[in-house]
């Protein structure tokens, strides 16, 4: 067998890649079905052609890494965040309560001996001053009344409708009323009627014009204002003296 002279590498034009030529493939022609199909692959190199990998899906699963690594940051960064300010809500409620223990302990004590001293001093002036406060609260009261009166002198019709209500149902209520508040109590007769329904009214001068007298059967009630503001009056002056 004759064996052809070793051609060296040339470089193609076209492509500038070495390309090898088998020095034996002229002297036979078969061996060509035993060498391997070779590609050449864009590197240049002798290797087999590998298929190109899918950028696209690669970039894809890139991104859902990420997405995925900052979701567990972020889960992470609030239970961390969470865990501090319940750490520090803890601690800031040990210091605080110490702090205003600390500070009530004082003041409530100040409190306290403020509260005596008050006492002291309502109990010195209430012994001092009652006679004079309770005539002061005398005089006060009775122009609030007749201030009351001028303006509302319906008051003094309820003041008999509450008589008449205490009063014994059986047997005639004579109303004695003053001239002056005749045209007041006719206004009102009928409602007065309502609560008892045998009611005579007699008018007399002596009777006080800022209250008539309710007499019944078995009793009397005495509705002048200046009257029952007179008795609790009394009352408290006896209590004023009793104390």
């Amino acid at each position: 067998m004759d064996i052809a002279a070793y051609k060296m590498p040339t470089l193609e034009a076209s492509s500038r890649k070495i390309i090898k030529h088998n020095p034996f493939d002229s002297a036979d022609p078969t061996s060509a079905k035993l060498t391997p199909n070779i590609e050449v692959n864009h590197n240049g190199d002798g290797n087999y052609a590998e298929q190109a990998p899918d950028m696209e899906q690669i970039k894809l699963e890139i991104e859902q890494m990420q997405q995925q690594a900052r979701k567990d940051a972020a889960i992470e960064a609030v239970r961390i965040e969470k865990d501090a300010y319940q750490k520090g809500i803890e601690e800031g409620e040990k210091t605080g309560l110490k702090n205003v223990h600390d500070k009530t302990i004082p003041m409530i004590e100040q409190i306290s001996r403020l509260i005596g001293e008050v006492k002291t001093l309502r109990s010195k002036a209430i012994e001092g001053l009652q006679p004079q406060v309770v005539e002061l609260a005398i005089s006060i009261a009775r122009k609030v009344v007749a201030q009351e009166l001028s303006i509302k002198p319906e008051i003094i019709v309820s003041v008999v409708r509450e008589a008449l209500m205490r009063l014994d149902k059986s047997g005639r209520v004579t109303i004695k009323i003053n001239p002056a508040v005749y045209d007041l109590f006719m206004k009102h007769k009928a409602s007065l009627i309502d609560l008892h329904p045998d009611i005579g009214f007699e008018v007399d001068q002596a009777v006080s014009p800022k209250g008539p007298l309710v007499v019944g059967a078995t009793e009397e009630i005495i509705t002048d204002i200046d009257e029952l503001l007179n008795n609790a009056i009394e009352d408290m002056r006896d209590s004023v003296v009793l104390h």
